[in-house]
């Protein structure tokens, strides 16, 4: 009957005299300890250190967008009052025809027709300098496009 692996090494071990058991356990610990060093301690520091780089780079974009961000918007709902003049020369600047502007208890209605791309946008640049749609109609006219829009007023005071 053969006798396990390990009790074989025990009886070896066993065997050896102190003086020179003590640095093969030595080296044993040094070994252990570098194993774990290369297993779990290295791949967790590389790995958090890559963790920060893409922080680092997600705070410098945030602050690049933070920046970028234009300083005219509206803030927390706050709508900027836009004038009919301001409306009618945007609408001119952006290619497009206003066709009716009319002012009535706290809305103004708009006609305007042009380009569908150039209507849209300047629909879009309205909403973002802080215009706030009631409703909003869009009708195809042969190649133009035209919309209707009713624009919610502040107050009368805010029409100049």
């Amino acid at each position: 009957m053969t006798r396990p692996f390990y009790a074989v090494l025990i009886r070896h071990w066993q065997q050896w005299p102190e003086q020179r058991r003590t640095p093969v356990l030595a080296a044993l610990l040094a070994l252990a300890v570098l194993v774990f060093w290369q297993s779990a301690w290295q791949p967790g520091r590389e790995r958090l250190l890559a963790a920060e780089l893409r922080y680092g780079r997600e705070v410098a974009l945030a602050e690049e967008i933070f920046r970028a961000a234009p300083s005219a918007a509206p803030v927390h709902g706050e709508a900027l009052v836009l004038t009919p003049a301001e409306l009618s020369d945007s609408a001119q600047a952006a290619g497009l025809e206003l066709t009716g502007l009319d002012f009535r208890q706290e809305q103004l209605n708009l006609s305007v027709q042009g380009q569908p791309t150039a209507l849209l946008q300047w629909l879009h640049q309205v909403e973002f300098r802080g215009g706030r749609f009631s409703s909003l109609s869009l009708q195809p006219d042969g190649p133009s496009l035209q919309a209707r829009v009713t624009l919610h007023a502040p107050g009368e005071s805010s029409v100049r």
